[in-house]
């Protein structure tokens, strides 16, 4: 027999490096031994196996190598067309970037077409079809109440058939449907990730993994794993280090290779693509062991974990396909080139190395890190999830009148109808089109799911809308998600979207026969500014009648009849070739160019409506992220203090961002190509007068609305224009324009939350430190009935659930009121002479029963 010495030299001789070598040997000897589950005593056939293997790798690599490269390529030529394309209308290489990254606000054509928007359209898709799917088999109540139904799913997708849960066996068929697209996608963008047979995606909760240590978790784990799937080819002696590699990782969002760093600040870009193939999957060796981890240290269900990794893959999938493997090279890349370009521009050079710098900062480097998920790792876990918690409970005891806030979506759908060049009378129905949309039949409410709407309340998360949440766990995300809908904010947020997603599928429909060039010209640039052009002929083919209405549907582009797709076909494709051994493999290169077509038709259809749909209602996005937050981490310094400030800003940013800074309330068709020179720009008004007018009149009626209902809802009588007609005005303007807080706090020395206005410029966790302190100051002058009387507000305003907008005012009659009369004896009084002196508002009277408090209420507490 070779001896030790021998062995390691043939393998040398082979091609490998001795420590690879050693490492092969030192795996011959363990399963000589009998020390490796399934080893053979066979050293010589177990040798072949390694390096039969081994090349069987390299070759594979140099193949997905050589296929990324080619990728890259055609990436790269799509790149430079598009910046060619923008720089003739005005624009700059950065704006093409900006674009192709997260959609620019500019009238660029294809300027919405991003890598942010093909991300939307993804989760759309899928989400909207995960959704439709587990309603027509009856289970999504199982999946939300059931936990053991949850379990068994999780078995049936590693051990299919082990439970004989029918349920469970067709519910875990859609999950691993999903994810197995997912795996599909992303190997055409460029990975390599290896089929996931029988396999369930784990959600961790790093608390949980903290609190039990390192050691602990994987002396919980290890006896569970299955190795052979887990660890492929690994030295059994080097698994205990991988698994505290990836308790690192879960525990600190960090990588163990990416905690060493150059001293430069300069460093190699990420390839997402190898990444994705590397990041290791855990397979359990069975379902129970699966269920049991998940029981132990999981912050989740099945649902959030299939949910969780198809959102990552999602935006991950979306820079891949526009930017190629290496979203971060690529654009690296182009800015050095762009730089060389603009040399005798030293202002816009300038702009460029500052939008990335070498350290990764800058704007452009922000919004990308937003949409790389890269921002949304925790710097300190627990520090994250311990404000995350405290800002999110904020959130339930402030938002619980939101829906009474989102009265200028109406505004918004107005604009957002006339930008396309809906007629207004169109305008108007498009817009009350609301809330009947959800009781037009189950017809109708497929139709929604297959348009990417009605699933936030069967899946998703609605709550941030108003808020910017993170690092939320399943049992948080649960009861944010019951408050809101208690609250009445999904139903009116899922309605408006229903309605507008709708009329945008209708509209494609009735206009889908038209030619493009004799289009609308608002509609027409609209399109050409989602990248819709070139795809408009085959709308016709994707239309379906819902309820006598043809709709566009984007799933419908996966049945195009292949004679309609030709002329996308590459000249080599479009010909059979003369050679009939290379037949068979052109028809395969055909086919498959031909389902990336449809595809494509699929997602950028999606796309539109998705990106059209977020303009309508009003959501938070990339870029809206990169500018609050600068690129900064949950659970930093920097990245708490802006989440704190920044709390109940996301909104009256994205409106800024969405509507004022693009004037939205233009014709698309009147815009300036290329953007204005400033936010001072006199075209922003005087390029569609009757938009800017009818746009400002409807938003601050329906702001006024708003202000009246909140007032209403709280037994007061709405303010008085005419006591303080520009004050008033001023806050309708502003409680429509999507500034609330701004134009409540106008009115008054508080907002509508009860809080200081100054404080709100930081956020409402220093104003509630500041009632803290009133309540101190208190106290220490002996002023025990104030400082109980602002205790009681505090805690009042600060308890979640018991001010959602109808049920608020029945409990400060029967609780509230009197237990600051208890405190504070003339309290009521007091805050209603304020009240009215400064506002000149009284409270209801409904026929002889009088709602002002201390008319109710007896001075020191008590009914009257």
């Amino acid at each position: 027999m070779a001896s030790r010495a021998d062995c390691m030299q043939s393998l040398q001789n082979a091609g490998l490096t001795a420590q690879e070598a050693q490492d092969v040997v030192n795996d011959i000897e363990r399963q000589v031994t009998g020390g490796r589950p399934g080893g053979t005593p066979n050293p010589t056939q177990a040798m072949a196996n390694r390096i039969r293997k081994q090349a069987e790798n390299a070759r594979r690599q140099a193949e997905v190598q050589k296929r990324q490269a080619a990728i890259n390529i055609i990436r790269r030529d799509q790149l430079n067309s598009f910046i060619a394309s923008v720089q003739a209308e005005g624009g700059t290489a950065l704006d093409a970037l900006n674009a192709r990254l997260v959609g620019s606000g500019k009238n660029l054509s294809g300027g919405r077409d991003s890598a942010a928007r093909t991300a939307n359209s993804l989760k759309a898709l899928w989400s909207g079809s995960i959704a439709k799917e587990l309603d027509a088999l009856g289970v999504v109540p199982l999946l939300k109440k059931d936990r053991h139904f949850g379990d068994q799913v999780m078995i049936e997708m590693i051990e299919p058939g082990r439970t004989g849960d029918k349920a469970a066996r067709q519910t875990a068929d859609v999950f691993s449907r999903h994810l197995e697209e997912w795996r599909l996608r992303c190997n055409e963008a460029g990975a390599d990730i290896g089929k996931l047979r029988n396999y369930a995606p784990q959600s961790h909760d790093s608390l949980k993994l903290r609190r039990a240590g390192m050691q602990a978790w994987i002396d919980y784990i290890a006896p569970r794993l299955d190795w052979e799937k887990t660890f492929p080819d690994t030295d059994p002696a080097k698994i205990p280090d991988i698994l505290a590699e990836i308790y690192q990782e879960i525990t600190t969002g960090i990588r163990a290779k990416d905690s060493v760093r150059d001293d430069t600040p300069y460093r190699n870009p990420m390839n997402m693509a190898a990444n994705l193939a590397k990041e290791r999957s855990l397979f359990f060796k069975d379902g129970q062991a699966a269920v049991e981890y998940q029981r132990q240290f999981s912050d989740g269900t099945i649902v959030d974990a299939v949910l969780r990794r198809l959102d990552s893959s999602a935006r991950k999938l979306g820079l891949m396909q526009t930017f190629g493997p290496n979203p971060e090279n690529m654009i690296q890349s182009i800015l050095r080139e762009q730089l060389q370009t603009v040399r005798d521009n030293p202002k816009l050079a300038e702009s460029m190395r500052k939008a990335w710098t070498p350290d990764k900062t800058g704007w452009l480097a922000n919004r990308y890190k937003v949409l790389a998920g890269e921002t949304g790792t925790p710097e300190n876990v627990t520090v994250a999830r311990v404000t995350s918690v405290m800002r999110n409970i904020t959130s339930m005891a402030k938002l619980g009148g939101a829906v009474l806030s989102s009265f200028a979506d109406i505004g918004v759908k107005l604009a957002a109808a006339r930008h396309s060049g809906e007629s207004w009378l169109g305008q108007w129905r498009n817009a009350f089109a609301m809330r009947f949309e959800r009781f037009q039949g189950e017809d109708r409410v497929e139709l929604g799911r297959s348009l990417g709407v009605y699933v936030n309340g069967l899946l998703g998360e609605i709550f941030n809308r108003f808020d910017m949440t993170d690092a939320v766990n399943g049992t948080m995300s649960r009861w944010m998600n019951t408050f809101f809908r208690l609250s009445g904010l999904e139903g009116w947020t899922e309605a408006h979207k229903a309605a507008y997603a709708y009329y945008l599928s209708s509209r494609m429909a009735r206009n889908a026969g038209t030619d493009f060039a004799k289009l609308n010209p608002d509609y027409r640039r609209v399109l050409e500014k989602e990248g819709m052009a070139d795809y408009w002929s085959l709308m016709k083919l994707m239309a379906e009648e819902v309820d006598g209405e043809r709709y566009v549907v984007p799933q419908n582009a996966m049945n195009l009849p292949e004679a309609e797709l030709l002329r996308f076909l590459t000249p080599e494709l479009q010909a059979a070739p003369a050679d009939p051994a290379k037949l068979a493999e052109w028809r395969e290169a055909r086919a498959n160019a031909l389902n990336r077509i449809r595809r494509d038709v699929q997602t950028k259809t999606m796309g539109y409506i998705a990106d059209e749909l977020s303009y309508a209602v009003l959501e938070p996005d990339a870029k809206v992220r990169a500018s609050m937050y600068q690129g900064t981490k949950p659970g930093s310094v920097a990245g708490e203090v802006l989440r704190f400030a920044l709390q109940f800003k996301a909104f009256p940013v994205t409106y800024m961002q969405r509507i004022m800074n693009e004037a939205r309330w233009q014709r698309a068709s009147v815009q300036q190509k290329g953007g204005y020179s400033s936010v001072f720009d006199r075209h922003r008004i005087t390029d569609d007068v009757p938009g800017i007018v009818q746009f400002f009149l409807i938003t601050t009626v329906l702001g006024y609305f708003s202000m009246m209902a909140k007032d209403l809802t709280k037994g007061r009588t709405p303010r008085d224009v005419t006591h303080n007609p520009v004050g008033v005005t001023t806050a309708a303007i502003l409680q429509g324009g999507g500034l609330g807080i701004v134009g409540d706090f106008l009115m008054g020395e508080t907002d509508r939350f009860g809080n200081q206005a100054a404080a709100n410029l930081v956020g409402p966790a220093l104003t509630n430190a500041t009632k803290l302190a009133n309540v101190t100051g208190n106290l220490f002058q002996g002023e025990f009935g104030a400082a109980g009387e602002i205790g009681i507000r505090a805690l009042w305003d600060n308890t979640p659930f018991i001010n959602l907008w109808y049920t608020r005012m029945g409990l400060d009659y029967l609780i509230q009121y009197h237990l600051r009369e208890m405190m504070s004896p003339g309290t009521l009084k007091k805050s209603e002479r304020k009240m009215k002196k400064e506002m000149n508002q009284t409270y209801l009277k409904i026929g002889g029963l009088d709602l002002t408090p201390s008319h109710v209420v007896k001075r020191g507490g008590g009914f009257r």
